[in-house]
């Protein structure tokens, strides 16, 4: 047998690599086009992981606890770029020792539950009805209580003016006694029927009585030009303090029922509830009537009855309200507000909040009055009596209540970080503060323009933090309210009861003490209230720990 020559043996190892190639071929192209399919994915997955946010164990995030950590990583790990959709949080029982997690707001009705959802992931991924969210309804609400009380603002500043007009025409002879009782017809009507209006919203829903406060303003406001005697004056503000009574329990009621989920979310909403209301009332409404009475006369009146429509049309379209009516076996209305009358809490922040509304009735319009110079009380030295234009006098009183309107917006912000009564307190010595300002500033004879001008500024610088005070109050009623949820309406009544009576007892005083004293006596009678208040205050606060609901009370451990 012949051997094989070397050139054989060549070329058949060459063959057998050519054929185990050409077997080989197929897979050898499909692993390297795997290998860059792979490469390409891998490219994606780092890109996309780069987007998703660090994780909770290096954010020191409240809402991921350290076994959702454990999963967000090892979930990372595996999946990679198919992170980018959030995992759920696993709900954990609340230990005793543990601050039970905070209820996510109901739903709306159509909601499909995408607003109210709390996501937990790696980098705390959160929306949902927060601190910066309010639905649509409460906007259009804020926004025709900001309407409603500038209309209510005008209309008392327009009846100021009408009745100086009045008495310098000599239609009527007005003293400041006429002035405090026509004043009063306001205060009456409100104190009297806020608890009415406040069981009817509880009774027949909060939106129809909501109605009634524009509706009842409307008419009062078309009939004052028409009002040429006392009688038929005092009869055009008991209808608009009808209107008060009316808005008032409801909206409050709405307002503690949306937000009692979100401390902040209501510290938040009771700010700018505040902000609406006084901004309304001494801001745009003041400001506003100056102007329009100089321009148009009585015509003005008409003029606002265009605004209480507008903020009927809001309260009617813009709100959304499914507060449901109690069934009939509910215990009698009445009696239940009388046993909320007799509550501790109640009892104890009754002096503090009826003192600081008696210094708003010594003040408006009684201040007003006699800051015209019509009152006919003997100056004997009072700066403040020489008298001054209705549209220096608005516009003095805008500005003081603008810079008040920072003041709500910082202290309602601060709902989580301080005590509603620290506020209150501070409120009162801002008063203290104030009154001393206005006292040294009756001293003036007008050519002092340089202390004018910084007791002037000492008094703005008062109105902020004295500001605080009324979103305080309301803060501290709806904590309590949320002891009685069947009742918020009626528990939310007693604000405007508290306000009313508060005012028909300055009102009272002020319209004594003016007419001797002048503006001088009105300093006094503030000085004696927040005596009042102060002494309640400091009482309120040792006990605030007993009064207030569990879920309230991490306010009340604050500063």
């Amino acid at each position: 047998m012949r051997s094989p020559t070397i050139s054989t043996c060549v070329g058949r190892f060459a063959a057998l690599i050519g054929t185990i190639s050409a077997s080989r071929a197929p897979l050898i192209v499909a692993t390297a086009g795997r290998s860059r399919r792979s490469r390409r994915r891998g490219r994606r997955a780092r890109a996309s992981l780069s987007r998703i946010p660090p994780c909770a164990s290096r954010r020191r995030s409240r809402r991921c606890d350290s076994a959702t950590t454990r999963r967000c990583s090892q979930r990372r790990r595996r999946r990679g770029a198919t992170l980018l959709a959030p995992c759920r949080r696993a709900p954990r029982a609340p230990q005793a020792s543990q601050r039970s997690p905070r209820r996510d707001p109901p739903r709306a009705q159509g909601d499909t539950g995408n607003s109210a959802r709390r996501w937990s992931t790696c980098g705390e991924y959160s929306e949902g009805l927060s601190f910066n969210h309010m639905t649509r309804s409460m906007r259009a609400l804020l926004l025709g209580t900001f309407i409603l009380r500038t209309a209510t603002g005008t209309t008392g500043a327009l009846l100021v003016f009408w009745t100086a007009h009045l008495r310098d025409r000599g239609t009527i002879q007005v003293s400041t006694a006429d002035v405090a009782a026509i004043s009063l017809a306001f205060y009456v009507t409100e104190l009297l029927g806020s608890p009415i209006f406040g069981v009817l919203a509880d009774q027949i829903g909060r939106k129809p009585v909501m109605l009634l406060g524009p509706l009842f303003g409307l008419v009062a406001v078309l009939i004052t030009p028409f009002a040429l005697t006392i009688p038929l004056l005092i009869a055009t503000r008991l209808l608009e303090g009808s209107s008060t009574a009316a808005s008032v329990p409801s909206i409050l009621s709405y307002v503690a029922a949306q937000t009692s989920h979100d401390e902040r979310l209501r510290g938040r909403v009771v700010t700018l509830f505040e902000v609406a209301t006084l901004g309304g009332l001494l801001v745009a409404g003041t400001a506003l009537a100056g102007p329009l009475y100089e321009i148009f006369g009585e015509v003005a009146f008409f003029i606002n009855g265009a605004i209480y429509m507008l903020a009927l049309a809001l309260f009617a379209y813009g709100v959304k309200d499914h507060h449901s009516r109690p069934d009939g076996a509910a215990e009698n209305r009445l009696r239940r507000y009388a046993h909320l009358f007799r509550q501790r809490g109640i009892l104890l922040f009754v002096p503090t909040w009826v003192a600081i509304n008696a210094i708003v009735g010594v003040w408006v319009p009684q201040g007003l009055y006699l800051l015209t110079g019509s009152s006919g009380v003997a100056a004997n030295g009072q700066f403040l009596l020489s008298g001054f234009s209705p549209t220096m006098i608005t516009s003095a009183l805008a500005g003081l209540a603008l810079i008040g309107g920072f003041g709500l917006f910082f202290w309602g912000n601060s709902f989580d970080r301080y005590r509603r009564t620290s506020v209150l307190l501070g409120g009162v010595v801002a008063f203290v503060v104030a009154m001393a300002a206005v006292w040294l500033l009756n001293r003036m004879t007008g050519s002092e323009l340089p202390l004018i001008v910084g007791l002037l500024l000492i008094l703005s610088g008062s109105m902020f933090f004295l500001a605080g005070a009324t979103p305080a109050a309301l803060g501290f009623l709806a904590d309590v309210s949320e002891r009685y949820k069947t009742d918020r309406s009626a528990v939310m009544g007693l604000y405007s009861i508290f306000l009313g009576l508060g005012q028909v007892i300055g009102t009272k005083v002020a319209g004594d003490v003016a007419a001797t004293l002048g503006v001088d006596g009105l300093v006094y009678v503030t000085l004696g209230f927040l005596v009042i208040a102060g002494g309640a205050l400091l009482v309120l606060r040792r006990v605030e720990h007993e009064i207030l609901p569990p879920n309230a009370r991490r306010g009340a451990a604050a500063h």
